[in-house]
């Protein structure tokens, strides 16, 4: 072999060297640093409420390998994987559980090998709703009627730890607009004795009721009389009283000189005989392009916790402003956002009523998905009671829940009792309850040709939480 082929295949061994080392770097768009590669999924998806099987397709895979489902790059609880078993370097089957509640979605598959590298295939499962739960089964309540046989237009609005039920008249000129039926028969009742707007809530003593306007209702050895007057604030202009208990404090909103919404408390003095206005410190915007809207004051307990829903109101075209609920522990405290069971965007939290203990109740809902939510005092979380378009209208000293269409929900999330209007009322989304107290709850009722009815139920015994 001449010196001349010796240089020709030194050099030929040099180039093809040169292509090997190119061919071992070559970038790998399949898998990032030798992690694994996540293919596809098999379902490709499933309902809420849901256990179930996937097997995961890809390549890469190790014994001790883990797959979970994020939604927006989040692993969260509400879709959890239970377990992985490894089948080949390109299989896994991970056995997950899709809670009633979760956020459906498009959402990624996560794999991560024994060594923590990670592969990703993008939105390849898909959550769906799941079907709507079938009713539970429960007992049918039947409600005393209060306009029994009569045509009328009454809301039954409130009710006290004495058993006083508040009911309003509204629409119907004949109807009396301040009544109270002081025992649970149509013929036994009083009515107030100033024509003001709808009563809102009463206290736990039966003693003063609150109405929609800047007027309060006391109850004394002579009857019922009108209040002084709710002072005003110099510069606020639409102001409500919307929520009163035995702390003897009133709750409402108005606007402050600048034009902004703001909570507001009256705190009564006995011995004077007065009234003391307290504007109450409002949430900062949850965004920056976010003002903070109309505080919607719907509960204060003898404790004088108060609870509202505020609206976001946008300051940009593009500002997604939400509604959120808070609680202020008391009417000098500054508020605190309730805990939310989704962080994604789009849904909308109003709680309705609080009760002695500091439970509160509530909906959350994105477009026509509602849900009843409850908040335990002193856990953090929200609860969802139960599937879709449900609304969490009043909460008792038990914890017990009353949602839309009757459904008493217990302490314990179970439901043995269903709430009912009477014969000739529909089930439908003008039955409601609005209060609780003394083992009663009371509601409304709307039927095309006998009118809007008020209704009071004697509850089942229960327990007050400590």
């Amino acid at each position: 072999m001449t010196s001349a082929h010796r240089f020709l295949i030194a050099a030929l061994l040099v180039t093809l060297a040169a292509c090997a080392d190119r061919t071992a770097t070559a970038p790998n768009f399949s898998k990032v640093g030798g992690g694994p590669t996540v293919t596809g999924t098999s379902p490709t998806g499933a309902p809420q409420d849901t256990t179930l099987d996937v097997r995961v397709y890809g390549s890469g895979f190790d014994r001790g390998s883990r797959a979970d489902l994020a939604l927006a790059g989040v692993i969260g609880p509400k879709v959890r994987t239970n377990s992985t078993r490894y089948v080949s370097g390109s299989e896994l089957v991970a056995n997950v559980t899709i809670a009633v509640d979760a956020d459906t979605g498009a959402y990624d598959v996560v794999v991560t090998v024994s060594s923590g590298k990670k592969g990703i295939g993008t939105e390849m499962f898909q959550v769906r709703k799941g079907p709507k739960p079938p009713p539970p089964s429960f007992n049918e309540l039947a409600p005393i009627d209060l306009d029994q046989g009569t045509v009328s237009d009454h809301h039954g609005y409130g009710v006290s730890d004495s058993g006083w039920v508040f009911v309003a008249g509204d629409g119907d000129p004949s109807a009396k607009p301040g009544l109270v039926w002081l025992t649970l028969t149509p013929h036994d009742s009083t009515v107030l004795p100033a024509p003001v707007s709808s009563p809102r809530q009463g206290n736990g003593r039966g003693d003063y009721l609150a109405y929609a306007i800047n007027a309060v209702m006391l109850r004394g050895a002579a009857g019922w009389t009108l209040s002084p007057p709710l002072p005003a604030l110099a510069g606020w202009t639409s102001v409500y009283v919307e929520a009163v208990k035995d702390s003897r404090l009133v709750v409402g909103h108005g606007k402050d000189p600048n034009g902004r919404w703001t909570a507001l408390g009256w705190v009564y003095d006995s011995l004077a005989g007065t009234w003391t206005p307290v504007p109450m410190l409002m949430p900062a915007p949850w965004t920056p392009d976010c003002a903070v809207g109309l505080p919607g004051m719907v509960g204060v307990n003898d404790a004088g916790v108060a609870v509202a829903y505020v609206y976001g109101h946008a300051l940009t075209r593009k500002a997604v402003c939400p509604m959120r609920s808070f609680v202020w522990p008391s009417i000098s405290a500054a508020p605190v956002m309730l805990p939310e069971v989704s962080t994604l965007p789009g849904w909308v939290y109003m709680a309705s009523d609080i009760n002695g203990r500091g439970d509160i109740t509530g909906t959350m809902h994105s477009g026509n998905d509602y849900r009843a939510v409850r908040w335990r005092s002193g856990t953090g979380t929200a609860e969802v009671l139960n599937g879709f378009y449900s609304f969490g209208e009043a909460i008792d000293e038990c914890g017990r829940v009353f949602t839309s269409q009757g459904y008493l929900w217990e302490a314990d999330g179970t439901v043995v009792t269903r709430l009912v209007p009477p014969t000739g009322f529909p089930l439908d989304n003008w039955f409601r309850i609005f209060d609780t107290g003394s083992g009663l709850a009371v509601g409304e009722a709307t039927s095309s040709t006998l009118g809007r009815h008020a209704l009071v139920w004697t509850l089942p015994a229960c327990t007050p939480a400590p």
